[in-house]
């Protein structure tokens, strides 16, 4: 008989083997790390068996038998997430030796780092320092995220802070692994789904506190910047009453040139780059469809990101250093990888070294200072991200994100 190779092992990794990847996160999250490296390499076993080729053998669904303590995990996964990981911990679920609440193990990173990848039953946070690592569960469910995270944003456009769900979201998302990076000077920080819209700046209240930088899903490509201090402003609305005061800290900054911002003027900008870039205007952004977000021209036109990704591919092998998106939505990134492309990434993917954008829709009155003592402070010799931690420390405006091709 026949087999639909694909479709089979699709549904074997689906049914058999990624319910166990999962488990074993778990098990490490839960501190039970010998448990976990056991099921990992059972996982492994199975997911090599389940890439034999047709001509050998198909995959076959049985190849382990269930034992007692991997159904209960696995039972638990279906049903309930919470109580798999509290029983993980205490030891009901896999009775061998007490577990330890989160295990520290060696870091395989110099820099501090917080990774947030989606497993088939939720979240995960993988903390690494430059002397400790820790991976764990996130408890909450991508509903709850979501819903925290909406709160959130709407009280900031507000000029309001949302404690509850301020509150939730730290715990969430960074209560377990905080103490690893609260005295570290910059986070890098590489999230998915949701979590990808958060300014975490926002989640912490307390002094000290580390600044946060936001890392692309994908390696960035190797070009060469600018090597002159050009920069270039490009207007999409002149009536907007903080421009001219960005215009005159940047001319303090860099050698200036000023443009109405058509589609003609951006690949201008593009094919020959400034060092910095700067967009002033407005966005219209479409959540859970980033490519279809678009730019509104001074023409009173808009162009998608979609059309402009297509228009600048190949446009060079010279990026602008720093490109800086004073428009509202501008961080808004996809919720997952294989998604069409957002803002951040576009100029991130051409090799611009450092992108900044606006988490949700800034007023002018908040865009404006923010960006005068972001330019003051390069103009005093400042690199970029110093000059985004003193801009947000002058200002306390915590709505625009810096995304870097590479960890500080």
């Amino acid at each position: 008989t026949a087999i639909d190779f694909p479709a089979s092992r699709r549904t074997f990794l689906r049914d058999r083997v990624a319910p166990f990847e999962n488990a074993v996160s778990l098990l490490y999250g839960a501190g039970r790390l010998h448990e976990g490296r056991e099921l990992a390499a059972l996982a492994t076993d199975m997911r090599h068996e389940a890439t034999v080729s047709l001509g050998r053998r198909a995959p076959q669904p049985e190849i382990v038998p269930w034992t007692v303590s991997e159904r209960a995990v696995l039972d638990l996964l279906a049903n309930d997430r919470a109580a798999a990981l509290e029983g993980l911990r205490n030891g009901s679920v896999w009775p061998r030796t007490p577990a330890k609440p989160l295990q520290d193990r060696t870091s395989s990173s110099d820099k501090p780092i917080l990774r947030y990848p989606k497993a088939a039953q939720g979240y995960l946070v993988d903390c690494q320092t430059g002397t400790a690592a820790r991976r764990t569960a996130v408890t909450a469910t991508e509903a709850e995220l979501a819903t925290w995270i909406a709160d959130l944003l709407d009280a900031a456009e507000r000029g309001e802070v949302d404690e509850v769900s301020r509150a939730a979201l730290f715990q969430a998302l960074l209560g377990e692994v905080y103490d690893l990076v609260r005295s570290a000077a910059a986070v890098s920080v590489l999230p998915d789904g949701v979590i990808a819209s958060i300014p975490f700046d926002l989640l912490c209240t307390e002094d000290p506190r580390p600044r946060f930088v936001y890392l692309p899903g994908n390696a960035a490509p190797r070009v060469a910047h600018s090597a002159g201090n050009r920069a270039t402003l490009l207007i999409g609305d002149p009536d907007l009453q903080g421009t001219q005061a960005e215009a005159a800290a940047l001319a303090a900054a860099a050698e200036l040139t000023q443009e109405p911002l058509t589609v003609a003027s951006l690949m201008e900008a593009l094919s020959d780059p400034p060092k910095l870039l700067h967009i002033s205007g407005h966005f219209q952004a479409v959540p859970g469809d980033a490519s279809a977000s678009a730019f509104l021209l001074a023409t009173g036109e808009t162009i998608e990101l979609r059309d402009l990704a297509q228009l600048i591919d190949g446009v060079g092998d010279v990026a602008p250093e720093l490109v800086f998106l004073s428009l509202c939505d501008s961080a808004l990134q996809e919720a997952t990888p294989e998604a069409a492309i957002d803002l951040p990434s576009l100029f991130l993917t051409l090799g611009a070294r450092a992108v900044i954008g606006a988490a949700w829709k800034i007023a002018d009155y908040d865009a404006a200072p923010f960006a005068v003592a972001f330019y003051t402070a390069l103009a005093q010799g400042e690199e970029v991200p110093g000059a985004f931690a003193t801009a947000m420390s002058k200002t306390g405006f915590r709505g625009f994100k810096l995304f870097q091709s590479e960890p500080l």
